[in-house]
């Protein structure tokens, strides 16, 4: 199930696959829902239908002939020749091409974005967040002393006036890349606590301990990476490396996080790497302005692990333009409806973590996000 059983948020889906890695990150990143399709469902579940095709040394052999169709119209998402998650994991990127397609048509957002709540003494504001990839969207969702509620995909409705929103996934699948325990205190505890993790893309040292690129601890002497066999001085892990671990291992946990009736969104952000333009903190006039000026002009600096290249200026509209499964102008005008007729709508903000001065240094640190 794409987001709590049983709830209006709902979507069933179906994946079929020949990859183990394929059926055991979905086990932890998603709700078993095979109890839902006991009973009469009231629309079509999504499917997703992936095959390793022809291996070569546990890789797939014909990377030339590798294949991704979406069919929005039947829901049905077909893969062949491919092992990357984003390309084989179903219920993750693919349906979130699916699910916009079926936003239009149904009156509701499903988005790139965090789920967080800010804790304000006795008050807790539940706030939405778009980032590109590696732009700080897992930490913000992680922020010591807030509570999470999703880092990668909602799905936001309208009810009663009100904008309340859901975590589609019950499972972190997050960058490894720069992890430690300084920056990254609750993520790097789980990481290091008895909890299942599934990792991609890392260096797997002779005593059995996982290593990644920025962990913050003293060099391995040998181990052996996706590259093969490893040696001192060499690249750890892969930029794109990645973990997948269910929810429940996290302290911060926001018990609503599986409310069938979703959160209620009080504030939306929107983010990029920006190096010298944005402020580090804007607050939109209305719902259109902040949709239009933050959330569709996020621009950001690619990272090698998003493009391959580093350094190149991007347009990424809510941080959703590769998924992007309709028009751009259709998706922009569905956006600034979805705005209307509501009773309070959510603030909508900018942050930019990345601003440098001349001398090409960060000016905010990583705890300064909780600002």
């Amino acid at each position: 199930s794409l987001g709590p059983k049983n709830s209006d948020f709902q979507i069933p889906a179906i994946q079929i696959t020949d990859s183990a890695y394929v059926m055991h990150s979905e086990e932890l990143l998603y709700r078993n829902a095979f109890d839902v399709f006991l009973n009469p469902l009231n629309r079509r579940p999504f499917l997703f239908v992936h095959s390793m095709g022809e291996l070569e040394n546990g890789v797939s052999k014909n990377v030339d002939k590798r294949r991704i169709v979406i069919d929005v119209d039947d829901g049905i998402a077909y893969s062949i020749n491919t092992q990357y998650a984003g390309n084989t994991v179903g219920l993750k990127k693919l349906a979130l091409r699916l699910g916009i397609s079926l936003g239009i048509n149904g009156g509701f957002l499903m988005e790139h974005m965090l789920l967080v709540g800010i804790n304000n003494g006795n008050r807790r504001s539940y706030f939405a967040g778009a980032y590109p990839s590696m732009c700080g969207k897992t930490s913000t969702a992680m922020m010591p002393g807030e509570a999470l509620v999703g880092d990668d995909i909602a799905i936001l409705r309208k009810v009663n006036g009100e904008v309340r929103a859901v975590n589609v996934d019950k499972g972190v699948f997050g960058v490894l890349d720069g992890i430690n325990s300084v920056d990254d205190p609750i993520i790097w505890g789980v990481l290091h606590s008895q909890a299942e993790v599934i990792y991609s893309n890392a260096l797997l040292t002779p005593e059995g301990i996982v290593r990644w690129n920025g962990d913050g601890l003293k060099e391995p002497d040998a181990g052996i990476n996706f590259a093969g066999k490893w040696k001192p001085g060499m690249q750890m892990s892969n930029p794109n490396a990645r973990f997948t671990v269910s929810l429940q291992n996290f302290p911060n946990l926001d018990p609503e996080y599986d409310n069938p009736a979703g959160v209620p969104v009080k504030g939306i952000v929107y983010g990029g790497r920006d190096y010298d333009t944005w402020v580090p903190v804007q607050e939109s006039f209305n719902w259109a302005h902040g949709v239009i000026v933050y959330g569709a002009s996020i621009e950001s600096h690619s990272t090698a692990a998003t493009l391959g290249r580093s350094d190149v200026r991007e347009i990424s509209p809510m941080a959703i333009l590769d998924f992007l499964s309709v028009n751009i102008g259709d998706y922009l005008k569905h956006y600034i409806d979805f705005g209307t007729n509501l009773k309070d709508p959510p603030k909508i903000f900018a942050v930019n973590y990345f601003l440098k001065d001349d001398q090409n240094k960060y000016l905010t640190e990583k705890s300064d996000k909780r600002i």
